[in-house]
């Protein structure tokens, strides 16, 4: 015990800043117990630690988070009333009433939950698989305490019983939050947000207990039970802060189609729409997570990530230089602990969500462009715009941009992606129309049926009930006479007979890509020639041709 108590005295070694300024009027900050942990509210400290007076005994105010400060009354502490002053702060006084704690239960009934919960959580991280050193000093200091408990006298007993009394809420949370599920280590269940809450959260206790420790230097056997009750706020601080530095939270640009936005600089590659009809395409985003490029970030969580990390180095570089003093000096052999350090992330591309989407807000900053339909659903936006009026467009189209802001607690961007929008098409879709195709391709000589098509007034492409019971759609745009539409189209439970004289069932899937232009002029019946692909997908069985695809010219024609 004289090793720890040399141990954490040096850790007093550390300045304190200091600026004397104006006093302020005297606030009423209540009653207090010896040894407890007492905050204070304030939002305008910017040190991690200050010099204090409480009565006339010289302490250490620290910085527990961006709205808190905190101070612990010393275990021998005179029953009286005290005034708290901070000098740097403006000369800040506050006024406690300090009272004797008084245990409601004998001492070993009082520090039997801690205990227990302290066994426990030894027990979870003795089956940590990972051998990191940060585990086997825990389990370090872990045993030291045990050792120490088991020679412990009667004073040191209920001097320990005490801080417990008089800290309980804080330190039961302390083992009883489950920041994912009990014993776990596994924090996919907890959103981006939650994630930085949980570890501002577990960061604020490991400050709070492991500089509580170095208050008491007096008590050589409380310092090294407060540094045991740390242990598990280090070992949450440190799961919790690989689990968010490891999550992509920083969003640098959306890509529609593989088209990037302004944000990735791009000006000339155009979407291209048509007047109220829905186009399909597939979205998704690059993100990154933290690193130290964020450090200057005015978003207020991202702030305050950064200040908890700091709050954090400092509590822990200051373990490290009395740990290697008393490494240097005496028979010990402590490991230090690493600091929270963050690593150059990397750019990954990442499906879209519901959640990221929701985030999103689309405008178009021309006043004759209507946005009549930007929703998502399985990684895919689903876009409609509407010329208000037409008769005031200059050519076929307008070109405008499709602007974007996306807000969360991590990210405030804004971009944008140039789009044109065709005025409405004179050409009439209605009717059922089918193919006939000639000139074809095929890799295996297959020779391809006729198929039927209606098209909607929406974008979307039916595969008419007619065709052989077949299934399927697809989607189709119509800008002036040019017509673009892909459709794949599914024939199940076909039957065919083998070289063997059995029967096999299997499915059909095939996919079709068109383009041409239609010719209107025949009185409704437009025809259109094209070049495409066909796809046939069959099933397994070795008397069934494989794939194959095919190319042609092929007549649109309605019925």
């Amino acid at each position: 015990m004289k090793h720890l108590s040399l141990l954490f005295i040096f850790l007093i070694l550390v300045g304190c800043s200091e600026d004397d300024s104006n006093e302020q009027e005297l606030e009423i900050g209540g009653i207090v117990y010896r040894s407890q942990i007492v905050t204070i509210a304030n939002s305008d400290s910017e040190n991690e630690e200050y010099s204090a007076t409480f009565g006339d005994e010289a302490i250490i105010v620290y910085k527990l988070s961006e709205e808190e400060l905190f101070f612990i009354v010393p275990p021998n502490e005179n029953i009286e009333t005290k005034t708290l002053t901070i000098p740097s702060l403006g000369n800040r006084r506050i006024e406690y009433e300090v009272s004797e704690t008084a245990l409601e239960q004998n001492v070993d009934e009082t520090l039997s939950p801690l205990l227990t919960s302290m066994d426990t959580f030894k027990a979870e991280i003795e089956n940590d698989d990972s051998n990191s050193p940060q585990v086997q000093n825990a389990i370090s200091i872990l045993d030291r305490f045990d050792q120490n408990l088991n020679q412990a006298s009667d004073e040191e007993k209920q001097i320990l019983a005490e801080f417990y009394f008089v800290n309980k809420p804080f330190i039961d949370e302390i083992y009883g939050t489950d920041y994912t599920t009990a014993l776990a280590r596994n924090y996919s269940n907890l959103t981006d947000t939650e994630a930085f809450f949980n570890l501002g959260k577990a960061i604020g206790r490991a400050v709070g207990v492991s500089l509580a420790a170095f208050a008491v230097i007096e008590f050589p056997f409380l310092n090294i039970a407060a540094a045991a009750i740390a242990v598990k706020t280090w070992y949450d601080a440190w799961d919790l802060f690989y689990d968010v530095k490891s999550r992509n939270i920083f969003t640098l640009d959306f890509f529609i189609n593989d088209i990037p936005s302004s944000l990735s600089g791009n000006s000339d590659q155009i979407i291209i729409y048509s007047h109220n009809l829905s186009r399909e395409d597939i979205i998704v985003y690059e993100a990154k997570p933290i690193d130290e490029s964020q450090s200057t970030s005015t978003i207020t969580s991202i702030k305050n990530f950064f200040s908890a990390r700091r709050l954090m180095n400092n509590a822990i570089n200051k373990l490290n230089v009395v740990i290697d003093f008393v490494n240097n000096n005496l028979s010990t052999n402590f490991s230090s602990f690493d600091t929270f350090i963050l690593d150059d992330s990397q750019i990954q591309v990442i499906e879209m969500s519901d959640e990221v989407f929701n985030s999103l807000n689309f405008d178009v900053p021309d006043n004759n462009i209507d946005i009549n339909e930007i929703s998502f659903q399985n990684n895919t936006i689903t876009s409609k715009f509407s010329i208000v009026d037409q008769d005031i467009v200059d050519g076929d189209y307008i070109d405008t941009s499709l602007n974007f802001t996306y807000q969360d607690n991590f990210n405030n961007i804004q971009g944008s992606y140039p789009i044109r929008i065709n005025k409405e098409n004179e050409i009439d879709l209605s009717g059922v129309w089918f193919y006939n195709t000639s000139n074809l391709n095929c890799s295996n000589g297959v020779s391809l049926g006729t198929v039927y098509f209606e098209f909607d007034s929406e974008g979307t492409v039916f595969l008419y009930p007619a065709s052989s019971g077949a299934t399927g759609t697809g989607t189709y745009q119509l800008n002036n006479n040019n017509l673009t539409f892909d459709i794949t189209f599914t024939f199940s439970n076909e039957s065919d007979e083998c070289n063997n004289g059995t029967d096999t069932n299997y499915n059909q899937v095939t996919t079709v890509s068109y383009t041409g232009t239609l010719d209107d002029s025949d009185n409704g019946n437009g025809t259109m020639s094209a070049n495409f692909q066909y796809q046939y997908v069959s099933g397994n069985s070795d008397c069934l041709p494989g794939n194959f695809s095919c190319n042609g010219t092929t007549t649109m024609t309605r019925l």
